[in-house]
């Protein structure tokens, strides 16, 4: 049976910068991370750059509750209606729920 944490949301987004506005976009993205940080109930919120260019951001909230408060925050309003249209040629965003893995041999040998 697969079980999944209702609680945690984690959202995935994909940026596609213009050709040349991918440092423009990553600082952007530089200047809302302390202030993600901070948002009651964020556990984590991480920036990834990939080989061909594009940006991934991984957010994870304790709960619902935690994630509809940091889509509601002004910053946030500001990045996507004013910054994302200039530096982006286009972004995809995903909400997902985690699975719960079964604890198993080789995940007690391994720890610590």
């Amino acid at each position: 049976m697969i079980e999944i944490n209702q609680d945690e949301v984690i959202e995935i987004t994909s940026l596609e910068p213009f050709e040349d506005s991918k440092e423009e976009l990553l600082s952007s993205l530089y200047e809302l991370l302390p202030s993600i940080h901070k948002e009651p109930l964020c556990l984590n919120y991480e920036i990834f750059i990939q080989k061909d260019g594009s940006l991934t951001t991984i957010g994870k909230w304790e709960s619902a509750r935690g994630y509809n408060f940091h889509q509601n925050m002004q910053y946030m309003e500001k990045f996507r209606l004013k910054i994302l249209p200039v530096f982006c040629k286009s972004y995809e965003k995903s909400e997902s729920r985690a699975i719960i893995a079964p604890l198993t041999a080789l995940s007690l040998l391994n720890e610590k």
